[in-house]
């Protein structure tokens, strides 16, 4: 669908990254107990259902504003510099 878009892909892989930072793992340990886990770079005080709803939720959505508000800024600064130059 998309070719030789490498900021598009970037921003696509940053995405994910970031959504399975708070997103829950299954693991399974050495004697087969499996467990649901969060990444490490996740703040433990923000669990999913450990912790109030309000507090996961608002952690969540800073995470994705922020990429999302850092390739907004990127493609404007592009944008910006490509007119410029005309």
């Amino acid at each position: 669908m998309f070719e030789d878009c490498p900021d598009l892909a970037n921003f696509y892989e940053e995405i994910v990254t970031k959504v399975s930072a708070f997103s829950l793992q299954l693991e399974v340990g050495d004697n087969k107990e499996e467990r649901l886990t969060l990444s490490q770079s996740w703040p433990e005080d923000c669990h999913p259902f450990k912790s109030p709803e309000s507090s996961f939720v608002a952690k969540a959505h800073d995470t994705i504003k922020d990429v999302m508000d850092a390739a907004l800024k990127k493609h404007t600064l592009l944008d910006n510099s490509d007119t410029k130059g005309t």
